[in-house]
């Protein structure tokens, strides 16, 4: 049985994100884990491993979840799909997974993030990561997604603090760490930035991948 082995799921698992398929929760858990990379091949088969969850449990609302987000990602950040094709189908998976669960942090913080990278409708977009925190207070994934939207929003003192609790609630997210000296540099905090992207570096990630935050 997986979940009697895998207890520590990625930062980005729903809080109670079993599905009664266990090859579903497995696939979902990987989806997870590839999602966090935010590479394109590693997006490309978090969607696959979404999918698969989705197959296998069509009623698993975390997967569609999962999923609207690996889209919005390659929506916004390219990666073989068309941008707007790519938005209908992370817009169509979060009304999906809402649908079936809408006590789900996770599906609001993604639907947020909908809202604010291609619908522009910033108030939306602060009430469902609002309604996040609300839902799941001691999420990583949720303190991380709001404050990608307060730093899109200039909000740079409330985003260090958000981010900086969810590397307090996943020290070891990757993830966590590249938004971190991400807003660190949108918030001209320059040096602070530098000496996290080399921290990612020493955690051992590629340094194409933090190369452009750097120079």
């Amino acid at each position: 049985n997986f979940r009697s082995v895998d207890l520590d799921k990625p930062a980005g698992a729903s809080q109670d994100s079993a599905s009664a398929n266990d090859e579903a929760y497995r696939s979902y858990l990987l989806g997870v884990a590839l999602s966090d990379r935010w590479s394109r091949d590693d997006n490309r088969k978090a969607i696959e491993n979404f999918e698969k969850a989705i197959e296998l449990d069509p009623n698993y609302a975390p997967a569609y979840a999962g999923l609207a987000n690996a889209h919005s990602v390659r929506a916004f950040f390219g990666g073989g799909g068309n941008p707007t094709e790519e938005y209908l189908k992370a817009k169509t998976a979060i009304e999906k997974a809402l649908a079936l669960d809408n006590s789900l942090a996770e599906a609001h913080s993604y639907l947020g993030e909908i809202k604010l990278n291609f619908e522009w409708d910033f108030r939306g977009a602060e009430r469902e990561h609002k309604r996040a925190l609300e839902l799941d207070p001691n999420s990583s994934v949720v303190h991380r997604m709001y404050a990608l939207l307060l730093s899109f929003t200039g909000r740079s003192d409330e985003a260090i603090a958000e981010i900086k609790t969810a590397i307090d609630l996943d020290p070891a997210s990757i993830l966590n760490h590249r938004i971190y000296g991400q807003t660190l540099y949108y918030s001209r905090r320059y040096d602070e930035a530098i000496a996290e992207n080399i921290r990612l570096v020493d955690m051992g990630v590629d340094f194409s991948a933090v190369q452009d935050s750097l120079i």
